[in-house]
């Protein structure tokens, strides 16, 4: 047991999110060899709520971030990392419609952040596997670059390395792969899932719970924590995002 807290007080091993409620349950962030899913219908926040995710890990003292780009360009995630770290809207960088002293801001947020930051394009054809990413990855540990958090937008779209024999078997060996990836490579690992489209009115008022996961309930087995994202439309026009942690 001393063995095991001596290395806890000398290696990092909380991943924070800095949403300090979520924090505050997790103890402190996302424990490394943890895997976290955000869940969320389409179009409801996925990605950037990755984002927030790689940018918290950044601007803390210790977290290098290696971000698996499936979804969307490799250059909508640069400006979505810039926008997070700078507080400048994202639609204004990318209209290059910033002031000289926001390129200076810029600026310094690129030297003191960005070089922590592996953003890596898996989205040149549909055929990615979690054996890519650990490839991937091996790569960096020999570079020095080994990262404390690994953000994969998103883990649906991945492929097995072996295929199963149904859509929902394919995803749960998907997840069970990205979770023995973070316990052997001692990462955080945070990805995101699709939901299932809820059966009321989605006008209304509603929250998404781990049992509306789509295709395959092993992945929320699979995960250390499920955060839901929950926003109706009266709520997106007033800046509202709810979040259930399951």
């Amino acid at each position: 047991r001393q063995i095991h807290v001596n290395e806890r007080s000398t290696k990092i091993q909380k991943i924070p999110t800095t949403i300090t409620p979520l924090d505050d349950i997790l103890r402190g962030g996302l424990e490394k060899g943890e895997l976290g899913i955000l869940l969320a219908e389409p179009k409801k926040g996925k990605s950037i709520g990755l984002i927030h995710m790689g940018a918290a890990a950044l601007m803390t003292r210790f977290g290098r971030v290696a971000h698996f780009v499936l979804e969307g360009t490799t250059e909508q995630s640069i400006l979505r990392y810039q926008s997070r770290l700078s507080q400048i809207e994202y639609s204004r960088l990318e209209s290059d419609e910033i002031t000289d002293e926001e390129n200076k801001r810029l600026d310094s947020i690129s030297k003191k952040y960005m070089n922590k930051l592996d953003l890596i394009p898996f989205n040149k054809h549909w055929s990615y596997t979690v054996l890519d990413i650990e490839s991937k990855i091996k790569e960096m540990e020999r570079a020095g670059r080994k990262p404390d958090l690994i953000v994969v937008d998103y883990a649906d779209l991945l492929k097995p390395s072996e295929r199963q024999e149904s859509a929902r078997h394919d995803q749960t060996a998907v997840y069970r792969a990205l979770k023995q990836l973070a316990m052997i490579h001692k990462v955080a690992v945070w990805t995101a899932s699709q939901a299932r489209r809820p059966d009321e009115d989605p006008e209304k008022v509603y929250t998404l719970r781990a049992k509306d996961i789509s295709e395959s309930y092993e992945k929320v087995r699979i995960a250390d924590l499920v955060v839901t994202l929950n926003q109706t439309t009266k709520e997106r026009e007033l800046g509202i995002l709810r979040f259930v942690v399951d």
